[in-house]
């Protein structure tokens, strides 16, 4: 059986990445549901629990190929360069 894991990482506030170029602000609805849809279902738990609804975030993505590389989540759509910024990380391991 395949279980994802995952780390959520506090990165300080939106203006640590606010120099990075490669990254995409993810903030009107539907794309917001695609990058939620992309986590596995314990991220959404995870949030939920410690640091409110998952869908009331926004985000900062990398994209390689299709897929997200890097996720970072900030509260509400307008990032202001003092909201708290999290790093969501997760990959599959076999169990």
């Amino acid at each position: 059986m395949v279980k994802a894991d995952f780390k959520i990482t506090d990165m300080g506030t939106v203006a640590d990445i606010n120099h990075r170029d490669d990254l995409i602000l993810i903030d009107i609805d539907r794309d917001r549901k695609s990058v939620i849809d992309s986590l596995p279902l314990k991220i959404w738990d995870y949030f939920n629990k410690y640091y409110n609804d998952i869908h009331g975030y926004s985000f900062f993505v990398k994209v390689e190929n299709g897929e997200y590389k890097e996720i970072y989540a900030y509260p509400g759509t307008i990032p202001y360069i003092v909201k708290t910024l999290l790093k969501i990380e997760w990959w599959y391991v076999n169990d």
